[in-house]
């Protein structure tokens, strides 16, 4: 059949599922990381930032975290597993995925959509 073998809807395009599909696991990935990055290292309300950080001050900043705030830490990370079973596992197509991590936006100043964006960025290579 026409778009049978050539992962197009039949006009030879690829189709918007058949993109998706091998970027799935990855956005994932990069979610799941993102996150992580956000909760252990970002300032919160119990630890704000401290202003003229060294670089590396993250390290030592978390560590204190990890001790001393335990148990906020364990509630957002019960978060990010919540997330990830409603809204990273579930991610459907590349617009979804864009959306469901905060990308949209930056695909969208570089073209005309999220399957441009990413067309782009494979032929950029």
């Amino acid at each position: 059949a026409a778009g049978a073998d050539d992962g197009g809807g039949g006009d030879g395009a690829p189709d918007a599922g058949d993109a998706f599909a091998p970027l799935r696991p990855a956005l994932i990935f990069f979610g799941l990381v993102d996150k992580l990055q956000s909760i252990l290292k970002d300032p919160r309300p119990y630890q704000p930032a401290e202003a003229g950080a060294a670089p590396g001050a993250w390290v030592a900043r978390l560590a204190q975290r990890l001790r001393q705030h335990d148990q906020a830490v364990l509630s957002e990370l019960a978060s990010l597993l919540a997330e990830y079973e409603a809204e990273l596992l579930t991610m459907a197509d590349l617009d979804e995925a864009f959306d469901v991590l905060g990308l949209t936006a930056l695909a969208l100043e570089a073209g005309s959509s999220v399957s441009e964006f990413v067309a782009r960025a494979k032929s950029a290579g």
